[in-house]
């Protein structure tokens, strides 16, 4: 993995984005929305995923189960890349690479869940 973005983020840290993004846009689809399907819960799951899913919610902002380049830039943004438009473009579109996927489809929750939880330095 050449890329940067996948980091470990804390609990703490994933509550302090879903308040800053819930403070963004009041408008979130509900998680029983047929849209979010790939979202819902089966059985018992950790807060953590949860917490992890809403994030994913908030950052998805075209509601279509993927972050693309600009969504996932408010993710990176909150979890400490200060970096220009064009590095993070960049970084994007090595992320993407790195993980067989088209920049224009965008991220889906379970690679989300896999950045999110990666503690790994990269």
């Amino acid at each position: 993995d050449n890329s940067d973005i996948g980091c470990y983020c804390r609990d703490i840290e994933l509550q302090e984005m879903l308040r800053i993004f819930d403070e963004e846009t009041q408008s979130t689809l509900p998680h029983d929305d047929p849209k979010h399907q790939c979202l819902q819960s089966v059985g018992h799951e950790s807060e953590r995923v949860s917490l992890v899913r809403a994030v994913f919610l908030a950052c998805d902002k075209d509601k279509d189960r993927r972050l693309k380049e600009h969504e996932m830039r408010a993710f990176a943004k909150l979890s400490g890349f200060d970096g220009s438009n064009d590095e993070w473009s960049q970084e994007y579109e090595l992320l993407c690479v790195d993980n067989a996927l088209d920049p224009r489809v965008g991220i889906d929750c379970t690679l989300f869940q896999k950045l999110v939880d990666d503690n790994v330095d990269g």
